[in-house]
């Protein structure tokens, strides 16, 4: 890439009569580089901090010539190759559709929706007093509201969460759950 706009170029070398040597460079004119597209977003959903592959074709073989967003915020891109670039999710990211723009070539955008995970935040729990087997309520924000993808302990005893929504929890206290303060 002798003029720097990230396509190849082609450079030619000839000697003259006396031994002097000329090198021509030939530009890209009938050579241009496919746009780049992008197939796939592997995981789909990631939280802040996360390492999130994106799979195409035609980005830019050296990882720094691609340009990688996420609803207008630049990301850092860890590594990549013609058909894979390694992005990581920053902090106070939101959820949204990736862009790519490779070898500044026009920027392609994904038709898959990325959501970013965000922790799990507890307010409040009732009872406050139960024994082991009694189901409780844990109210607060960002729980997966499939019963099965939480994951509840107490102490160091897990617990059966028994209903879920994104604010609400049902758990029953488990036998042999120990408590603190």
């Amino acid at each position: 890439d002798v003029n720097g706009d990230g396509r190849p170029d082609l450079l030619v070398r000839t000697n003259n009569a006396t031994g002097g040597a000329y090198v021509y460079a030939v530009e890209n004119v009938n050579s241009p580089l496919p746009e780049p597209a992008i197939t796939a977003i592997t995981p789909a959903m990631a939280a802040s901090g996360s390492v999130v592959s994106i799979t195409g074709t035609n980005f830019g073989y050296v990882y720094d010539n691609n340009v990688v967003t996420l609803n207008g915020q630049e990301l850092t891109v860890l590594r990549g190759t013609s058909t894979s670039l390694d992005v990581v999710i920053p902090a106070y990211a939101s959820s949204g559709y990736f862009t790519v723009k490779a070898n500044n070539l026009k920027e392609v955008t994904a038709t898959q929706l990325f959501t970013i995970l965000y922790p799990p935040a507890i307010d409040s729990f009732e009872p406050k007093i139960a024994p082991a087997g009694t189901n409780i309520t844990i109210s607060g924000a960002n729980f997966s509201d499939k019963a099965a993808h939480n994951t509840v302990f107490f102490g160091a005893v897990k617990a059966q969460v028994m209903e879920a929504s994104a604010n609400r929890l049902e758990v029953k206290i488990p036998y042999g759950a120990s408590y603190g303060s």
